[in-house]
């Protein structure tokens, strides 16, 4: 289960939440063996983000994986992401990572690589 966590400093609409949602999951398949169904995101709007001492128009988006994926199909998924939200939200800055785990529970199920 991949897990996408996307924090904005400006406001999103409740409509545009879930069209961002459908597109990202939608992108999560550019990864190996990741499904929309399997993907849980989360995104949160108005944060307070700060760059340089000053609040700054911005997002941060973090990518949990369970296991490890190819660097190319990461590059792409960065790609494609980046592209989405600059051009859907009104930010100037993004910041992105990967983080790959190799235990992982998902409801009552716990898994290893």
């Amino acid at each position: 289960m991949p897990y996408i966590s996307l924090s904005v400093s400006v406001p999103i609409s409740e409509h545009k939440k879930h069209v961002l949602q459908q597109q990202i999951g939608s992108l999560i398949t550019i990864i190996p063996g990741k499904t929309p169904e399997g993907t849980m995101i989360k995104i949160e709007d108005c944060c307070d983000i700060f760059m340089g001492g000053a609040s700054a128009k911005a997002a941060f988006c973090e990518i949990r994986l369970l296991g490890s994926a190819p660097v190319q199909n990461k590059a792409e998924l960065y790609e494609k992401i980046y592209n989405l939200l600059t051009d859907q939200l009104d930010i100037e800055k993004l910041y992105f990572n990967y983080s790959v785990f190799e235990e992982w529970g998902s409801g009552d199920t716990f898994r290893t690589l």
